[in-house]
C-alpha cells in the first residue's frame, strides 16, 4: 500500500487508469496503519501471553485459537540464544536441531526455527543476514520501479510476496515448495517488470549521438 501510494504514472495513459493520487495516498496511509496495528496487536499479545509448562508440554487443541501461547517462542529463545553466542557465522546450516536438543525446554522434537530471519541469524550469522537483505532489497527495488512502469500488474506481486515474507518471519513453511515457489516467481515477475519499464523509458528518449 505504501509503494502504490508512492508511486506515479509514467504516462497519461497511465494516470486515466489510476484512482486520484490524493485518494490512493490516504488509502495507503490507513492501509499501513491498519498493518501496523496488527503487528503490534500480535507482539504484544505474545509477550504478554507466556506459556506455562502445562501449556507447552499440550498438544495443540481447539483452545488455540483463543490464545496466543505458542512453542514457538522457545525455538526463537534459542535461535536468538545460539546467534549471540556466534553472531557472525552462526552455528552451522541446519545446526539449529542440534542446538535445540541442547537448550531445549520442553520434550519435542524441532528442526526450525520457525523464523526464516532468526533461522538465518542462528544458522549464517551476520554474513548471511546480510546476503538475505541483500536480496531482499533487491526485490524491494525491482517493486518500485515495476510500480512506477505498470501499477495494476505490480501490484498483485508485491502483496502476494509481501505476504510471503511475513509470514515467512513466524513460521517454517517458507520451505515448502507450493508456498515459496510462487513467491519466487512473482517476485521475478516484478524484476521483470521494473526491467521492462526501465528500457520502455530509454526507448523513448531521443538518441543524442543520432540527433547530432
Amino acid at each position: 500500500a505504501v509503494l502504490t501510494a508512492r508511486s506515479k504514472p509514467t504516462d497519461g495513459a497511465a494516470a486515466s487508469r489510476t484512482v486520484p493520487s490524493r485518494l490512493s495516498r490516504r488509502g495507503g496511509i490507513a492501509a499501513t496503519g491498519v498493518v501496523l496495528a496488527a503487528v503490534i496487536g500480535l507482539v504484544a499479545g505474545g509477550l504478554g501471553e507466556r506459556p506455562s509448562a502445562a501449556e507447552l508440554a499440550a498438544d495443540a487443541e481447539a483452545g488455540r485459537l483463543t490464545t496466543a501461547t505458542s512453542n514457538r517462542y522457545e525455538y526463537w529463545r534459542v535461535g536468538l540464544a545460539a546467534f549471540a553466542r556466534e553472531p557472525l557465522t552462526g552455528i552451522g546450516a541446519a545446526g539449529f536441531r542440534v542446538e535445540w536438543l541442547r537448550e531445549r525446554r520442553i520434550e519435542e522434537s524441532v528442526q526450525d526455527v520457525h523464523s526464516l530471519v532468526l533461522e538465518m541469524a542462528s544458522e549464517l550469522g551476520v554474513v548471511g543476514l546480510a546476503l538475505f537483505a541483500l536480496s531482499i532489497g533487491g526485490i524491494f527495488a525491482a517493486a518500485r520501479r515495476a510500480l512506477h512502469a505498470d501499477r495494476s500488474a505490480a501490484v498483485g506481486p508485491c502483496a502476494a510476496t509481501l505476504v510471503w515474507l511475513l509470514h515467512a518471519s513466524i513460521d517454517w513453511d517458507w520451505q515448502l515448495p507450493a508456498v515459496s515457489l510462487p513467491a519466487i516467481v512473482l517476485a521475478g515477475a516484478l524484476v521483470v517488470l521494473g526491467e521492462t519499464g526501465s528500457l520502455s523509458g530509454a526507448e523513448r528518449r531521443p538518441d543524442r549521438a543520432g540527433g547530432s
